[in-house]
């Protein structure tokens, strides 16, 4: 059948049967101005992504005629569907696609990191099961850009204060996080606490938020618990660990009895380094919360070779327990593909973690004389759980 077009200008025209190029991306821009509260962490939210994306249509001559303005609007069509609109499925389609094509423009990476994310070349790929969850987290992102443009971390202090410990299964459910600790090692062993300076960054260029020792575009300071990754044979004693190191003994036969731990002070939220195969210890005692980070790597060339984060988390579950402090039943492991009750699984990374696009991340917010923790798992750069594991 042939396609009904408008006339547009030399070489180009418009499809009669899909809507005309002003008109789509004024209704979008309409749509996101009046975006109501399920769609935004914060209506200021809203209306600071409202006028980001306006200023990126404003840098098109809103016309028909223009050939580039055309081009631009068009990645935001649903193409020729004559199904009416019951529901805003292709206006929240429209308006992320909008911002997501605002953000490339000033970070022309964004598109490309995300690609192995999903997001798509225009707007009718894009999952409409996800797109209300993509679209308030990216009203964030564009709020974040704009105000870091002009010089002000408010929305990004608002996050790490306000919304991500307000709700943080929504916020890890829609939002990349990656921890980037440290290997500082507390100074008092007998009060093992370890409160670091991080800095907190929206990282546009890979899409995620960080916490890092070292600042960043638009950072903001924060005070955090650093639960430092431990080699798998540091934390054994005595001769077993001597064994182990030389490749006498293996780790099928290691006794984590003596774990070392750090103490959370309940002052600060915790963060821990990524996880590709590391296994979390916790356990409540005396009015505080214990934690410990044990990775599969031993840390030297000369060590016994490396394991892997199943038979770690095996072995820790059948024998760890903290140094000074003991296990038993409150002793809880989160490890790769087992962990203790209630999440007997554990975290599962697929065929592998690293490479900057499959990982595991764990963060705490004090509750009380406890900590709420938390994880949340990324395969190829996508979140695929999200959990509370104390």
């Amino acid at each position: 059948m042939r396609r009904l077009c408008r006339k547009a200008e030399s070489g180009g025209a418009e499809p009669m049967n899909t809507k005309l190029s002003t008109t789509r991306v004024e209704e979008t821009l309409t749509y996101l101005q009046n975006l109501g509260p399920a769609f935004y962490y914060n209506v200021a939210d809203r209306n600071e992504a409202f006028q980001f994306a306006q200023d990126y249509a404003n840098t098109f001559t809103r016309s028909v005629f223009n050939s580039q303005f055309r081009q631009f609007s068009n990645k935001m069509s649903f193409g020729q569907s004559r199904t009416p609109e019951v529901n805003d499925n292709r206006k929240i389609g429209r308006a992320l696609h909008l911002l997501w094509l605002a953000i490339e423009a000033q970070n022309p990476t964004f598109r490309s990191i995300n690609s192995i994310a999903g997001i798509p070349a225009s707007s009718d790929q894009i999952d409409q099961a996800m797109a209300p969850r993509w679209l308030r987290a990216t009203l964030r992102k564009a709020r974040i850009l704009r105000q870091r443009a002009l010089g002000n971390t408010a929305p990004l202090q608002d996050m790490l204060a306000n919304v991500l410990p307000g709700n943080p299964l929504q916020i890890l459910g829609e939002n990349l996080f990656i921890v980037y600790g440290s290997g500082t090692v507390p100074a008092n062993p007998l009060d093992p606490t370890n409160v670091l300076g991080f800095h907190f960054s929206y990282d546009v260029l890979h899409d995620r938020y960080k916490f890092d020792l070292l600042p960043s575009a638009g950072s903001v300071p924060v005070q955090a618990e650093s639960v430092v990754a431990t080699y798998w044979t540091r934390a054994l004693t005595g001769a077993q660990r001597i064994q182990m190191e030389t490749g006498a003994d293996n780790v099928n036969n290691a006794v984590f009895s003596q774990i070392p731990r750090l103490k959370l002070s309940g002052a600060h939220m915790m963060v821990t380094t990524q996880f590709t195969g590391c296994s979390f210890c916790m356990r409540p005692h005396g009015g505080h919360l214990y934690c410990a980070h044990l990775t599969p790597k031993t840390g030297r060339a000369l060590d016994h070779p490396d394991t892997n984060g199943d038979t770690l988390s095996q072995r820790v579950i059948a024998t760890g327990a903290f140094e000074a402090i003991g296990g038993g039943p409150t002793f809880r492991i989160f490890g790769r593909m087992h962990g203790t009750a209630p999440h007997v699984g554990g975290y599962n990374l697929g065929a592998g973690g690293g490479g900057g696009v499959t990982w595991m991340t764990i963060l705490g917010f004090p509750n009380g004389v406890t900590y709420d923790i938390y994880s949340q798992t990324i395969e190829n750069r996508r979140i695929t759980a999200t959990v509370q594991i104390l």
